[in-house]
């Protein structure tokens, strides 16, 4: 009888203002949406957590990785076979990882050194798999694996790789991209191709030191 007493004066309370009186009348409604917000926020909570215990259980998985896998092989501790293996048998979940791209390409550089390219380029092209054209990632993985390409004389994959590159128009490195299209397709003989890519360095990166070897190759294509 008392619980009743206070809801009715509850209510003759509320009632008294308009403010009130649309509390009142909506009390049921607005009670739905207090407790939908609250599980909302628990479950924003619970997402926030869940998504910071993998973030924080990849970078455990990419440093083991990075330890494990490619320091030593820096350090000279571990053979060139067995590092190449070792990373192109890295987890799928784990392959583009940004974290792991820079050591990566650490182990490339020394794999090069040790005369490996064709197994760089297997490295590489597995990795610039995961990333879109116009990505960061895929520039800095992208710049590496041409040259790769074009020390086995795959120079037609060289030339796809630096294309892809300018069309993504990253400013970043763009005029060393097209001065190498520009020597590239001078090579296989087509001076055509070639002067429009060198014509680009010259026009868009005047002051350059692209732009002076880009003279220079027109010069050739002139003799």
């Amino acid at each position: 009888m008392a619980n009743e007493t206070q809801a009715q004066t509850l209510d003759e309370t509320l009632n008294k203002t308009d403010l009130g009186h649309v509390i009142n009348e909506n009390k049921k409604p607005i009670m739905i949406a207090g407790v939908i917000i609250v599980l909302a926020v628990i479950a924003i909570s619970i997402y926030k957590n869940q998504a910071n215990k993998q973030e924080n259980e990849m970078l455990d998985k990419a440093y083991a990785v990075q330890s494990k896998v490619i320091a030593p092989f820096i350090k000279g501790e571990a053979k060139a076979e067995e590092t190449v293996k070792a990373i192109l048998d890295i987890r799928p979940e784990l392959i583009g990882n940004p974290n792991l791209v820079p050591y990566v390409l650490e182990a490339t550089e020394k794999l090069m050194e040790e005369g490996k390219a064709s197994e760089v380029a297997q490295i590489l092209e597995k990795w610039l798999g995961e990333f879109s054209v116009g990505s960061q990632m895929y520039l800095f993985l992208g710049t590496k694996l041409a040259p790769v390409y074009e020390n086995l004389g795959q120079q037609d994959k060289a030339i796809s790789i630096y294309e892809s590159l300018v069309g993504a128009n990253y400013e970043v490195l763009e005029a060393k991209n097209y001065l190498e299209l520009g020597r590239l397709q001078l090579a296989k003989g087509n001076t055509e191709k070639a002067k429009s890519f060198l014509d680009h360095v010259i026009k868009n990166h005047e002051n350059t030191e692209y732009a002076k070897y880009a003279r220079l190759y027109l010069q050739q294509i002139k003799k």
